[in-house]
Order: C-alpha cells, then sequence, then structure tokens
C-alpha cells in the first residue's frame, strides 16, 4: 500500500462509513437580498455620519435658590415653649409664629404692676406724696422694660407669606442669632444657579437656553433662559461660599467653575399632571448647547484643517 500522510485506521474508516459529505449550497436569491441590505445599511450609515450633527453641551450642577424669603431668628436667649406655625401655613404680619417659655417675665411684670397699683393709691390718698411720685416715674421705666422683654418671648411674622421650613422644636434651646423658621413672601422668585466648567465661558451667553433635571425627577426636564453669566472663572472653595454655608455641601465639584443663573418661570412644576413647588436648596443638573458640529468630523477632526486649507 502507497505510503501517505493519513494512518491506515483512519482510510479503512472513511472506506466503512455510510454518510457522503455535501458541499455547502447558497441560495443565491437569499445572498443576493442580503448583499443589497448590507450595502443600503453602510451607505444610509455614511450618509448619516456625513449630513448629521452632534451637540456638545456644557453641564454641571445646579442648585434652586428662592429669593424673597425671610429668615427668623432667635432674638433673646431662651427654651422655645411652643411652635405654633406649621410648614406650609399661610400667615399674616403680626402673627405669632413661636412662642418662649416666659414664667420669670410674666411673674416680674406682675410684681412691677402690684407696685404700681400701690404707689397710685398712695398718690390718691395722699397727692402731695412727692416720694410716691417719684417712685411712680421710675417705676414706669422699668414697666415698659418689662414689657418689652415679655414681646420678646413670642416670634411675630414680620411680612404676609407662608411658612416654608420650621427649624426648632418645643423645648429646644436658643441662642440669639439661632435660625428658628424661614417664612416665604408673597412676592417670592425663584432662581437657578448653575455651576459649568469654566472652559466653556467664551460660548456661554446671557438669552441662551438652560435645560434643568432636578434629581429625583429623570423625566422631568425644563427649559430656562440663561440671565447672567459670571465674568470671571471661580474655584470650587469660592463657588461653594457662593452656595452659601447651608448648600455648600450639597454639590461636589471638580476644578473651577463660572456661575450661570437664570430665573423659573414660576415656583411649580409640573410631574404627571401634578403641580409641585421648587423649595430653596433643591438640587439638579443643568446643561447648556454650547457648540453644534458634523458628526463625520467630530469622528476625524483632521478633517476640519483639511476643509480649512482646501477653502
Amino acid at each position: 500500500m502507497q505510503r501517505t500522510m493519513y494512518r491506515e485506521e483512519a482510510w479503512r474508516a472513511r472506506e466503512q462509513s455510510a454518510q457522503v459529505g455535501r458541499i455547502v449550497r447558497v441560495d443565491p436569491v437569499w445572498a443576493d437580498a442580503t448583499y443589497r441590505v448590507l450595502l443600503a445599511c453602510v451607505l444610509a450609515c455614511a450618509v448619516f455620519i456625513s449630513v448629521g450633527k452632534l451637540d456638545e453641551y456644557a453641564t454641571g450642577p445646579a442648585v434652586i435658590r428662592i429669593e424673597g424669603r425671610i429668615e427668623l431668628t432667635a432674638p433673646v436667649t431662651g427654651t422655645l415653649e411652643g411652635v405654633i406655625a406649621q410648614p406650609g401655613e399661610r400667615v399674616e404680619r403680626g402673627q405669632p409664629l413661636l412662642r418662649y417659655h416666659s414664667s420669670s417675665e410674666r411673674a416680674e411684670l406682675a410684681r412691677l404692676d402690684r407696685e404700681h397699683d400701690a404707689l397710685v393709691l398712695r398718690l390718691l390718698r395722699d397727692p402731695g406724696d412727692t416720694e410716691a411720685s417719684a417712685a411712680l416715674a421710675m417705676l414706669a421705666g422699668e414697666l415698659e422694660l418689662a414689657l418689652t422683654r415679655l414681646a420678646q418671648r413670642t416670634v411675630l411674622a414680620p411680612a404676609d407669606g407662608v411658612v416654608a421650613d420650621v427649624r426648632v422644636r418645643p423645648g429646644q434651646a436658643v441662642s440669639p442669632g439661632d435660625a428658628l423658621l424661614t417664612l416665604t413672601g408673597e412676592r417670592a422668585k425663584g432662581k437657578l444657579v448653575a455651576l459649568l466648567p469654566a472652559q466653556f465661558r467664551p460660548v456661554l451667553h446671557p438669552g441662551q437656553v438652560l435645560y434643568l433635571e432636578l434629581a429625583g425627577f429623570r423625566f422631568h426636564r425644563a427649559a430656562l433662559q440663561v440671565a447672567s453669566v459670571s465674568e470671571a472663572a471661580v474655584g470650587p472653595n469660592e463657588a461653594r461660599r457662593y452656595l452659601g454655608p447651608e448648600r455648600a455641601d450639597a454639590v461636589a465639584l471638580r476644578g473651577p467653575v463660572v456661575v450661570v443663573q437664570a430665573e423659573l418661570p414660576s415656583l411649580t412644576f409640573d410631574v404627571g399632571g401634578e403641580a409641585l413647588s421648587y423649595h430653596d436648596g433643591m438640587i439638579g443638573a443643568a446643561d447648556a448647547r454650547v457648540r453644534t458640529q458634523s458628526i463625520l468630523l467630530s469622528l476625524i477632526p483632521g478633517l476640519r484643517d483639511l476643509l480649512g486649507r482646501s477653502t
């Protein structure tokens, strides 16, 4: 037997096998149709890449700020007895909002009233009693001071508005300057403060469209108009100081930013047919379209220089 590269056992197995190999058959109709479809897809992609446009956006964190809010702080040191106003309640000017414990002030006022009544009685009995007259004159100043101290134990609404935020609770000790609650005035306005990357400052300008997406509301996208853009870029720490201590920790910044501001058309926004209110300190993401260019030039940047030299 002639020697080959195959083993003898392999030849015998092939001769004894009943299976006969077949050449792969390809249907020319389906092959032609598939070729045409692939060619059409390639041409469509080429046309799309050539004429399609790609938008570039400047994106950064954004914070809602409500202007016209009145921050009420503690006028004196003391312990709060009760919180009268509740968040969302509409109040009028002069309406009590919070009350301090005032037992000592009331007791002092009652004592001065008794002394006042006793001195008045002495003068009625003896109008010429100069000592009682002098004591009554001094007591009038003490009474006025006691009334002032007692009045300070109740915090009144300085204007008409809506209670937006109560930051204290009954039994809490407060010192002068501590935040008590926030009152939103009747003429309050909403503003969006966006911190966009500083490299986009040359292409940002008032009148531009700024899109807002609030955290927690992915499918709500509001289109606002840019009102102002800061001239200079600021670092992350300076930007946080601009937002204020209450909002500084709410955003994460990397690198210099420019401050972009836009006015909210109203203090409410619609989600699924339900009107919800904007609140001071709400965070989200803002983006502004800064340039539009061809997809082909985006994929092959060198074509820009080539086309520029040819023209």
